[in-house]
């Protein structure tokens, strides 16, 4: 009887540092995964590129987009590699669950990949462009991911050119009402500054001399602080003339071309090769 009990025991103890050794396997495994939630810069921002293992290999972000009743995600890629280079995507979130990938376009270097079946409750989601043993990890999360109605996916390239140019002037009409905000924030600093000015002035002469010199030291000090004001606001004029000289270039790029109708086409994997255009466009013609 003591001989059971002692074996009972023994496998208990078994199945603890079982338990023990999975959840460490696990907590290992995510890490590899997912950084620290508790920094989002350890996320991956729009235009970063990242490197491919130790291969020369670069996948740069360009944008990442999460439709919530599409249960699904976009994800644009810049791919710098030489031609014929092999590459293949997979996902998980943040309960290490496998996500479907697949590759909506790969043109001139540009890859465009659905990532499906997003759970409402992703927390954070993975990315990996693996070559061989290299692999680039991107990562995203619902506080940083851009929340849109439906995706948005275009036959060729030019569409996705298109989608570029009027997120970037979005971000130059944001980037310039920051800076007309300002403008008036300083405004408003200046005219306080003068009031205070002219207040201090109008006492003056009921001053005795000792706080007649102190009232004087600080309308100085006002004066400046109306000087750093004004220059400024001459900073942010010259960046709202750079920014809007800027979003003009964009807009003429935007009126130049068309956009490319929309298409839902599926590829049954993710796994993208970079091809030579002009290599391409033969084989097309033949």
């Amino acid at each position: 009887m003591q001989h059971l009990q002692g074996a009972g025991k023994k496998r208990k103890y078994l199945a603890v540092a079982i338990g023990i050794m999975v959840g460490y396997i696990v907590f290992l495994t995510s890490r590899i995964w997912f950084p620290g939630q508790s920094d989002a810069s350890d996320y991956t921002q729009l235009g970063s590129q990242v490197m491919v293992g130790d291969t020369d290999i670069s996948v740069l972000l360009v944008y990442w987009a999460y439709a919530p009743n599409q249960a699904a995600m976009s994800v644009e890629l810049d791919v710098q590699a030489e031609v014929g280079i092999n590459l293949d995507f997979q996902a998980v979130d943040k309960a290490m669950d496998q996500l479907p990938v697949i590759c909506m376009l790969q043109e001139s270097g540009t890859v465009v990949l659905k990532i499906s079946d997003i759970p409402e409750d992703f927390g954070a989601i993975s990315l990996r462009a693996v070559k061989g043993k290299e692999q680039a990890r991107l990562y995203t999360n619902l506080k940083q991911v851009d929340q849109v109605e439906r995706l948005t996916f275009y036959t060729t390239l030019d569409g996705y050119y298109q989608a570029r140019i009027t997120r970037n002037i979005e971000a130059l009409e944001q980037d310039i009402k920051e800076q007309q905000d300002l403008l008036l924030e300083l405004d408003v600093q200046i005219t306080g500054y003068k009031e205070q000015i002219e207040q201090t002035t109008a006492r003056l002469p009921y001053l005795r001399k000792s706080q007649r010199i102190t009232a004087e030291d600080e309308i100085q000090a006002l004066e400046k602080q109306i000087e750093n004001c004004k220059e400024k606001q001459q900073a942010a004029n010259d960046t709202i003339s750079e920014l809007t000289s800027e979003m003009e270039k964009q807009q003429q790029l935007k009126n130049g071309k068309v956009y490319e109708t929309l298409h839902e086409e599926v590829v049954p994997e993710a796994n993208v090769t970079l091809e030579n255009d002009t290599q391409k466009a033969m084989e097309e013609r033949q």
